[in-house]
């Protein structure tokens, strides 16, 4: 037969506080912990001493994460129970990290393995681990970051939950993952809460987010869709889907595409993205060609790792890991290459930190990267921090967090960047296509080209009911811009972001207007450079003059004029003849590439056709020109 416990077992002398005890011992079998806790702290105001109590106590406290309760707790029972047992000082440090007393922590965690006590291997492991970021917590709090969060609001945040943010470039337009009444696969009983849905929000008068909207079918499903990455656009937007028949593991990387005002039918990346494992949490560079995502695969440096795939000729690569010093043998999530194509944001467990999991910054530097730097507190804290969102300026980041004053759940904040952990600036461009002639939204392909590398920088198309566009850029380079159109004549732009004044938002509102294809349709070459005062062509205009070859490959019977104009520095004869050898140049590079020579009258005007008056040295450069006219089909 059982000995009943008595109070002097337990070094009180309460019946009734060990009573107490006995009920918060029952209602920790039935992980009722809140209840137990009360019952634990019933039974320490009867006996303050009762060590024992304290410690139980402590114990639910940690388990429900109440870490400012649990360290009085913990203090209290360090204080009287009688002997310790030896786990009680590895739990004075926990209590001590996660209330931001790193020195203390610090302190603890080292006595704790300074005694070598008989625990599990799992708790000495986060002991070693805890004090190399104590020690480092300890040092870096006294440096903080500028993070002044201010909540979106109720436009975009809702007693339900709501995290991952991302915003098109011009910050006008945040996609979202949430959990809320409304979404499409309703209240799920076996995950207690609302599936997972894409909304998104427009920025409305006075900077303030419109009610959100639900992104709809055929992306959101009856399943849980999360984790978006959407083009800068928001035209493109690629996600993660579970539990799907298509899937190649329990967790696979989609694409969808918006034609109009349409999504495309989501579709499976394939076996050179995903795999029979877990893939989640997409990023996709801003030029679209590099997708960087989250995999739980082998092959890689620990567990969840950062892998990421090339767009080669329409294509997705086959996955590669990251690898050091990004990865390491703990878990890295959510990554984010900034608009720059430098900066790389992202979250791990392993490197040195304040806590559980903190955010980090590497910078590409040719084809490595740099080693992570821990963004600071209080951006990062003893808690959570997993994904976070970068404008294209690089002045605002997006977090999601559980804060006091939220307005339910996991929400969406803005902070503006510190210097410290800013990428650098980037800018946009958005505008509309339209004939020229109809002033109707026209569907066009857009390229932007590096003039000085030749380089692609960014493709895309403008809405084909909208006509709008809008992409980010690099700063400090000179760019080649060229918009097509089916039926009709190929526009030119040029423009520089090189020497551009920082700190002040900068973007570009470019308008494009298309002529249909016919006869006498003009356009200025924009991209066509010669040395000065000379015909000699720079190498700089090859992007322009091999847009003007395909254009002639693809419209075989139309004839066109090449003709050049100056300012009006000089004598006519001079002009007129530096005019004409430019021109012939031109349809030197045109033969050349194999196009005939009957195609290309060419034509020297000198200055006798200026667009604008030679009195100021902006306008001299506009009336040094070449043109192209279409001649006849």
């Amino acid at each position: 037969m059982a000995q009943k416990v008595k109070p002097a077992d337990f070094g009180i002398k309460s019946k009734k506080a060990l009573e107490l005890y006995m009920q918060g011992q029952q209602n920790d079998q039935w992980r009722d912990r809140k209840t137990a806790i009360n019952f634990y702290l019933q039974a320490t105001a009867i006996e303050p001493e009762f060590g024992m109590a304290w410690y139980a106590a402590a114990e639910d406290n940690y388990l429900l994460q109440n870490y400012k309760a649990g360290l009085v707790c913990i203090e209290n029972a360090f204080k009287f129970y009688k002997p310790p047992p030896p786990v009680l000082t590895f739990f004075l440090a926990e209590f001590n990290f996660y209330n931001l007393n790193y020195d203390r922590a610090a302190k603890f965690y080292q006595a704790f393995l300074d005694a070598k006590p008989p625990v599990t291997k799992k708790i000495a492991d986060e002991a070693v681990f805890n004090l190399r970021n104590s020690i480092f917590a300890a040092a870096e709090i006294k440096k903080p970051v500028k993070f002044e969060l201010k909540n979106l609001g109720p436009g975009v945040n809702t007693i339900g939950e709501e995290y991952l943010p991302n915003l098109t470039a011009d910050d006008q337009i945040i996609f979202f993952t949430t959990r809320r009444p409304g979404c499409t696969g309703d209240y799920m009983a076996e995950m207690r809460g609302y599936g997972e849905d894409f909304y998104f929000s427009n920025l409305g008068k006075e900077n303030q987010w419109m009610d959100a909207i639900n992104l709809g079918p055929p992306v959101n499903t009856s399943l849980n869709e999360g984790a978006a990455s959407f083009s800068p656009d928001g035209q493109v937007v690629y996600y993660t889907g579970c539990n799907r028949k298509d899937g190649l593991g329990s967790c696979d990387l989609y694409e969808a595409k918006l034609e109009g005002d349409k999504w495309t039918q989501p579709r499976n990346l394939g076996p050179e993205v995903n795999s029979e494992y877990w893939e989640s949490q997409p990023c996709i560079s801003s030029d679209g060609r590099m997708l960087f995502f989250v995999s739980s695969r082998p092959g890689g440096q620990g567990g969840n790792d950062i892998w990421y795939s090339k767009k080669v000729n329409g294509k997705w690569s086959k996955a590669v890991n990251l690898g050091t010093p990004v990865n390491t043998p703990g878990n890295e999530y959510s990554p984010f290459l900034h608009a720059d194509g430098i900066s790389f944001y992202f979250s791990s467990d392993q490197h040195p930190g304040f806590g559980s999991i903190d955010l980090f910054l590497s910078r590409k530097k040719g084809d490595t990267w740099t080693a992570p730097v821990n963004l600071g507190y209080p951006v990062n804290s003893p808690l959570e921090e997993q994904t976070i969102f970068v404008n294209t300026n690089g002045t605002k980041g997006y977090v999601s967090s559980v804060r006091e004053g939220g307005l339910g759940g996991w929400d969406i904040y803005e902070f503006p960047m510190d210097e410290k952990i800013k990428p650098f600036v980037a800018t946009f461009v958005r505008g509309i296509v339209r004939d020229s002639a109809t002033r109707k939204p026209v569907e066009a392909n857009i390229t932007f080209i590096d003039i000085e590398t030749r380089d692609t920088i960014r493709t895309l198309n403008s809405n084909k009911i909208s006509g709008k566009y809008l992409l980010n850029l690099p700063l400090e380079r000179e760019y080649a811009a060229f918009t097509d159109a089916k039926g009709y004549l190929f526009q030119s732009q040029n423009f520089s972001l090189k020497g551009l004044s920082k700190g002040k938002e900068m973007y570009f509102d470019l308008d494009i207007y298309l002529s249909p294809i016919r006869e006498g349709a003009t356009i200025v070459l924009r991209n066509i450079f010669y040395e000065t005062a000379k015909f000699n062509l720079l190498s700089a205009s090859e992007a322009e003059l091999d847009h003007i070859v395909n254009f002639l490959r693809q419209n075989p019977r139309v004839k066109i004029e090449i003709s050049g104009h100056t300012d009006d520095i000089g004598t006519d004869l001079e002009n007129k003849t530096l005019s004409e050898n430019r021109a012939g140049e031109v349809k030197k590079y045109l033969t050349a590439k194999g196009i005939l020579g009957e195609r290309v009258e060419t034509r020297g005007y000198g200055e006798s056709k200026p667009m604008a008056p030679n009195d100021t040295e902006e306008n001299r450069a506009l009336n040094r020109r070449t043109e192209f006219r279409i001649l006849g089909m």
